[in-house]
């Protein structure tokens, strides 16, 4: 039945009667076309093809609810996974969470088990999957799923080692901003040993370095970021080069939940600023970093909690009069902030009511008090 296919727009129109003989085999679990059909979907997997992508997702979801053996399953399957995720230009949406969530969760498993050559192609097209291709309904049936399940906390620090293709790293990044309420909460049960810890801080560190910083990578990066400085079983393992990634902020919502949470942490100035203690000279990383988030609790004052104001106001107070130039810097941050906002708010009608334009106004207020309580804390008046 199946020869060489082409990728040309002739091929296209075979698609679906080919894809409909592959799932007719696994729905009726035709024994003698099994390895034909294997065949078939390594040979056309391999095209990047929008349709070859979609069909293959579809054929995935069959294939796993056939009768053949859990080995013969799990064979097609791989094969057909890769064929949906391996084509950057299209990633077919994930439908159904439990399927592939089971299916990684089988490969994290092989992987344990020593089968890394098995287990590391599937490994790598589900995190593209998960990453890159859920919506609403998909994020809510993850929701279901453990992430602390031991199986798949050690399958996602295998996926952060540097060994692990980039392609896999860079989908775990973005997979991390789905499980930090599971991982990161201090409140629950550790996820990993003090050693661990360690070793996944500096691999996820180590991956950031690897990618190329475009925005979304920023914003996911960021909101582990927070979500690991919120915690005080994590914060002092994240690598002392990767701190300064708190200069994205920017680019992670303000009322981002990890962020918020850091805003309103007491313990992190404290924290931050203990780093300078015997680092000697004024223009340190560790200086610039703790005025850095001075800065960005000035710039949000109008919403923190009593007791990070009140420590806000007492910190700068202590700090300027030991370096009266700190004004200009924690100024021109807040400066910096209004102005972002404003230029976003300006894109809209003066008399816009909606969500968005209302949003950047209530941000640019919320600045604008930041910037007087600031001026009155250090004794500076506007111009």
């Amino acid at each position: 039945m199946f020869l060489i296919i082409f990728d040309s727009s002739e091929s296209e129109a075979l698609y679906p009667r080919i894809f409909s003989k592959l799932e007719s085999t696994f729905n009726n679990h035709v024994v003698r076309e099994y390895a034909r059909s294997i065949d078939a979907i390594r040979l056309i997997a391999p095209f990047g093809n929008d349709a070859i992508a979609d069909h293959c997702y579809s054929l995935f979801r069959v294939i796993l609810s056939s009768s053949f053996s859990k080995e013969e399953v799990q064979a097609a399957a791989r094969l057909a996974i890769h064929g949906a995720y391996n084509w950057d230009s299209f990633l077919p949406w994930v439908d159904d969470p439990d399927d592939i969530i089971k299916f990684l969760s089988y490969h994290f498993a092989i992987q344990a088990k020593g089968e890394d050559d098995v287990a590391r192609q599937p490994i790598e097209d589900v995190l593209r999957a998960v990453a890159y291709s859920s919506n609403e309904t998909t994020l809510e049936g993850l929701e279901k799923f453990d992430y602390t399940d031991r199986l798949f906390v050690c399958g996602i620090r295998k996926a952060f080692e540097d060994d692990r293709p980039f392609e896999t790293r860079k989908a775990a990044l973005f997979l991390m901003s789905t499980i930090l309420d599971k991982w990161f909460d201090d409140s629950l049960e550790d996820v990993m040993s003090d050693e661990e810890k360690g070793e996944f801080c500096k691999n996820w560190g180590s991956a950031v370095d690897g990618i190329e910083h475009f925005t979304d990578v920023k914003k996911a990066t960021c909101a582990t970021y927070f979500a690991m400085l919120n915690s005080e079983k994590w914060r002092s393992h994240i690598v002392k080069d990767k701190l300064k990634l708190m200069e994205y902020f920017a680019d992670l919502p303000s009322d981002s939940k990890s962020f918020v949470a850091c805003k309103n942490n007491v313990s992190i100035l404290p924290w931050l600023r203990s780093g300078v203690e015997g680092a000697g000279e004024e223009g340190t990383e560790e200086n610039k970093l703790w005025k850095l988030w001075l800065a960005i609790l000035w710039s949000d004052y109008a919403n923190l909690s009593k007791a990070v104001r009140d420590q806000v106001l007492g910190v700068t107070k202590d700090a300027i009069s030991k370096a009266r130039h700190d004004v200009g810097f924690i100024s021109g941050v807040m400066a910096a902030e209004k102005e972002r906002y404003q230029a976003e708010l300006n894109a809209h009608d003066a008399w816009s009511l909606g969500d968005e334009a209302e949003r950047l106004r209530t941000r640019v207020e919320d600045i604008n008090e930041g910037i007087e309580n600031f001026e009155e804390a250090v004794g500076k008046k506007p111009k």
